[in-house]
């Protein structure tokens, strides 16, 4: 399971049942409960127990490829309908201001398809390698990146839902809530190798770039050079 917050939220695990707005053109998905009303946020609740409906298989394989797929025939919302959200419901029925982020990730996902994935494949690969150089140079993780603490000898850092330390947590895809293409926070991620330094008891001013960092945290000199495979692969967004 990748990093980013979609990923991690996951699929939907039963099928989507969506209906066709004809007046708009748009597909909805209902939500499990009740299939005869729909909330639409923005537009209010309609009435849609005549409307016409089918009903599509949970997403599997769970990639950004298969999202692309659904989402040029059925659209961005019955997509959403795929996907977990916080509780019950699904991404597009949980309204958590917390999930916006995710839904801009969706955006980008159903816009790159097999792009993003094969972008994403190589953040993670990349990312799971200086995590591994972390924990194989004096830190450790109770739990997960994702969830839990991250300590250095006995000392705690602080959690990982917080300090985000695998670099696929870096990846912007909106400003101020709008979707923007897939972009490494190299400047948030530099926050992050500050904590790191310091709580390795290194004077992170002795240490000024972001490469010299990652070697030292790391103790592999040769990790640095692949964060710029990030940066290349980004380049493709830009030109689609």
């Amino acid at each position: 399971m990748k990093n980013t917050r979609v990923f991690q939220l996951g699929p939907h695990p039963i099928p989507t049942t969506v209906v066709l707005d004809k007046k708009n053109d748009e597909w909805y998905p209902l939500n499990h409960y009740d299939d005869k009303e729909i909330f639409v946020m923005g537009k209010g609740v309609y009435k849609c127990a005549k409307w016409k409906r089918e009903t599509i298989q949970p997403l599997s394989p769970f990639t950004a490829r298969n999202m692309a797929t659904v989402g040029s025939v059925y659209g961005y919302h019955a997509v959403l309908g795929m996907i977990r959200g916080w509780g019950a419901n699904s991404l597009f029925h949980d309204q958590a201001y917390g999930l916006t982020y995710a839904k801009c990730e969706v955006a980008n996902m159903i816009r790159f398809g097999e792009m993003y994935d094969n972008y994403t494949d190589t953040v993670q690969k990349i990312g799971d390698s200086f995590v591994a150089g972390l924990t194989a140079s004096g830190f450790r993780i109770d739990g997960t990146v994702e969830k839990g603490t991250l300590w250095y000898g006995d000392n705690l850092t602080g959690f990982t839902d917080n300090l985000r330390i695998h670099p696929l947590q870096h990846v912007d895809h909106c400003l101020c809530g709008f979707p923007t293409s897939p972009s490494f926070n190299a400047v948030n991620f530099d926050g992050v190798l500050v904590r790191l330094m310091l709580a390795a008891g290194r004077d992170p001013d002795a240490v000024v770039s972001c490469k010299e960092r990652i070697a030292v945290l790391t103790g592999n000199s040769e990790l640095p050079e692949h964060f710029e495979e990030i940066f290349e692969m980004q380049k493709t967004f830009s030109r689609s």
